[in-house]
């Protein structure tokens, strides 16, 4: 049985669904990767995990896990190592 054009139409809405939900997954990945970063800096300028888990919406130890995940706090903060 070949697609008739209806077939066609809800085709090509799924293929403009997959490429929409495919660039709105590349920016949340970019905004979490922007967030990390900036909780990553605010911990090596010494800013408690309470505040910054905070002020990122999360858990103090999903705020650790990141901080871990990106090198720990005992560091110089990134922005200002290359400086």
């Amino acid at each position: 049985m070949e697609p008739g054009p209806a077939a066609a139409d809800l085709l090509g809405g799924i293929a403009r669904a997959a490429r929409l939900l495919s660039r709105r997954d590349e920016a949340a990945r970019a905004a979490r990767r922007e967030r990390d970063r900036a909780i990553h800096e605010a911990a090596c300028w010494g800013l408690s995990l309470a505040e910054i888990a905070e002020a990122a919406g999360i858990t103090k130890q999903a705020a650790h896990q990141v901080v871990q995940a990106a090198g720990g706090s005992r560091q110089t903060p990134p922005s200002r190592a290359a400086g």
